[in-house]
């Protein structure tokens, strides 16, 4: 008889606790370092800290990976259990949170670590994928390979007001990111076999960048897989304009299942103020 199934992920995947527990998953929480206070990711911080830390201090947070200590003590939780689990960790271009998981993993028999090459709600959507081939009675190598298949197939973007917290980050060059503010540029960013890169420069004000963002993604993104959902995520933006935003997406995407999530804090860390990302799955 198949071993039941438990998904994990890591807090990247930014799933709120409330949409964790209606899915039946655990993340294991990233650490945000505050200058030398350290917080566990959605835990005992929220992302108006990290705005306010970088507003009284004008110093941008730093983070850490997850160790193999704290995976193995995860997978421990529900093998002892009688679960094989399957983990979809963040990209492991971006952190060694998940080459920590698969060191851990390496110790249990029914642990399967898929790489999902993504963050935010990209990793999100991977998980979601989890979840439903689990309901669906699938055991958890089937899962970790259906997975590896469709993870080619998630299209990661976001556009930001600004790249200081990227390059302070180490995610992007100073030189580009200098660039960028003396000209005004409001650029967005896109995921590439797990590595981000720049991509089409904006200008002018934000909301007109985020509309036009929305528009050029969802024309240029080919068939998007509408069994699927597409995201909408944003951190630190006004509610009324996140309602305007998400309209659009409908108008644009009117037969789609269209969910908001807001960027949790090892995101906001590296992004900053501002960000809007729309994510979604391809045929």
């Amino acid at each position: 008889m198949a071993k039941k199934v438990f998904i994990t992920s890591d807090s990247t995947c930014d799933i709120s606790p409330e949409m964790r527990q209606q899915l039946g998953i655990e993340v294991a929480p990233l650490k945000i370092l505050l200058g030398d206070t350290e917080h566990q990711d959605g835990i005992d911080i929220v992302p108006e800290d990290i705005f306010k830390f970088y507003n009284e201090t004008k110093k941008t947070p730093k983070t850490a990976a997850v160790t193999p200590a704290e995976y193995t003590e995860l997978f421990e939780k529900y093998t002892s259990q009688g679960y094989a689990v399957v983990h979809v960790a963040f990209t492991s271009k971006l952190s060694s949170s998940c080459q920590n998981a698969m060191v851990a993993a390496s110790d249990f028999e029914d642990v399967y670590v898929v790489d999902s090459l993504q963050l935010c709600s990209g990793q999100a959507l991977l998980v979601f994928e989890a979840c439903r081939l689990r309901d669906s009675g699938m055991e958890a190598s089937q899962i970790a390979a259906a997975l590896e298949e469709q993870k080619t197939k998630v299209r990661t973007s976001f556009v930001i007001p600004s790249l200081e917290f990227l390059s302070k980050g180490g995610r992007c060059s100073s030189l580009t990111a200098l660039g960028a503010n003396v000209l005004g540029i409001k650029p967005s960013i896109e995921m590439a076999d797990g590595s981000l890169s720049v991509g089409k420069k904006y200008r002018g004000k934000a909301e007109i960048v985020y509309e036009k963002y929305i528009e050029d993604k969802l024309r240029e993104s080919g068939e998007i897989d509408l069994s699927a959902k597409v995201v909408f995520a944003n951190s630190g933006i006004p509610k009324e304009l996140s309602q305007k935003l998400v309209k659009l997406i409908k108008s644009k995407l009117p037969k789609a299942d269209i969910i908001e999530m807001i960027a949790g804090c090892t995101i906001t860390s590296h992004c900053g103020p501002g960000t809007v990302a729309v994510i979604f799955m391809v045929k």
